[in-house]
């Protein structure tokens, strides 16, 4: 009788439950570097990701200036360093943002100032 009692207990919810916290995932700017003044036809920024749990190519990244709002552009991702080659910013300094969120609603941003001074065309001179 006590062999059947002991096999019963885990139908009764008498078990503890495996509970693992999330963490959040891990970001950092590679490029630019702070307080460079740069100018071009195009930006590439880069990050270098990572989340314990999850898998790089499963995180979400999101990039935003505070000038300019969301920046979209060409994104590639290798292993943990993701690039996105965007067109050129308005002229002015820029707080660059890029966030990354993990499938278990962990996020970080990571955050870069920049001084973009234009495409070099001659509309940029005023």
């Amino acid at each position: 009788m006590r062999t059947l009692w002991f096999a019963l207990l885990p139908l009764f919810g008498c078990h503890q439950d495996v509970h693992t916290s999330n963490e959040a995932p891990e970001i950092a700017f590679v490029s630019p570097e702070a307080d460079a003044e740069l100018s071009g036809e195009s930006l590439t920024l880069i990050v270098q990701i990572e989340d314990f749990e999850t898998p790089a190519y499963d995180l979400d990244l999101a990039f935003a200036s505070d000038q300019d709002g969301r920046l979209e552009g060409e994104l590639v991702r290798n292993g943990q360093e993701v690039s996105l080659t965007i067109p050129p910013l308005s002229i002015a300094y820029h707080e660059l943002s890029a966030t990354v969120l993990d499938p278990d609603g962990g996020d970080k941003t990571a955050l870069v100032t920049i001084a973009w001074l234009g495409d070099g065309s001659d509309t940029d001179e005023q």
